[in-house]
């Protein structure tokens, strides 16, 4: 995604057109995808999946659990997080994205303030 920023922005100067005042920056949560699950939780659902019968879904597939390394836990309005946050700058005027990153979620905003 920053490199295709990037390369948008270059056309942008290409062009004569600049950006040098009205940027927003803003960050949202995203949710993680998998459940939080601890280090006894994973080494006990390893060794019900190591077992001859494992653990099976409706159709007899092995169930398949992953564990989200990157997301981590942060508190919003009293309210605790477990996920990303997704920080991005924006052209007030136009709109135009001019940077995105993904983040665990307890990397605080003013990180990413130019």
């Amino acid at each position: 995604m920053t490199e295709i920023n990037y390369a948008v922005l270059l056309q942008f100067s290409s062009r004569g057109l600049s950006i040098n005042e009205g940027i927003a920056i803003d960050a949202r949560l995203v949710q993680s995808a998998s459940r939080l699950i601890g280090k006894e939780k994973l080494e006990e659902e390893r060794s019900l999946q190591n077992t001859p019968e494992g653990k099976r879904d409706r159709k007899g597939n092995a169930l398949k659990f992953s564990r989200d390394v990157d997301s981590d836990w942060t508190v919003r309005y009293g309210v605790p997080h477990f996920g990303m946050k997704e920080h991005a700058s924006v052209d007030v005027r136009h709109g135009f994205i001019l940077a995105s990153d993904m983040t665990p979620a307890s990397v605080h905003d003013s990180q990413h303030l130019p």
